[in-house]
Order: structure tokens, then C-alpha cells, then sequence
């Protein structure tokens, strides 16, 4: 096997292995708050407000 080739098999050998220790956590485990730099009514506000509903 050329360089190349043997870095390959090497480096998908170690996703593989490392693979089911990537469980994934509960997250977020409190609430997240969402600040808005611009003034309440505009665009930016109401889609952020639709984004919070979610």
C-alpha cells in the first residue's frame, strides 16, 4: 500500500473505533436565553419571537 492509501486506512479505522463514544447529551438542560440588539416591532424582533416559540 502506498502512503497515501495507509493514511487513509488509518484514519477511518480511528473514526470507526472512536465512533460509539459519541453519544449524544441532553442538551440544553436549563433554558436558553435569546437577546435581540434592536428595538421590539421590527423584523429582526418578530423573528426571534417566532424562533423562541420553538
Amino acid at each position: 500500500m502506498n502512503r497515501r492509501a495507509w493514511l487513509a486506512a488509518v484514519i477511518v479505522l480511528a473514526a470507526v473505533l472512536t465512533a460509539p463514544f459519541a453519544q449524544s447529551q441532553s442538551y440544553p438542560t436549563r433554558p436558553i436565553k435569546l437577546l435581540v440588539g434592536f428595538p421590539p416591532g421590527g423584523s429582526t424582533d418578530l423573528s426571534a419571537r417566532a424562533l423562541a416559540d420553538k
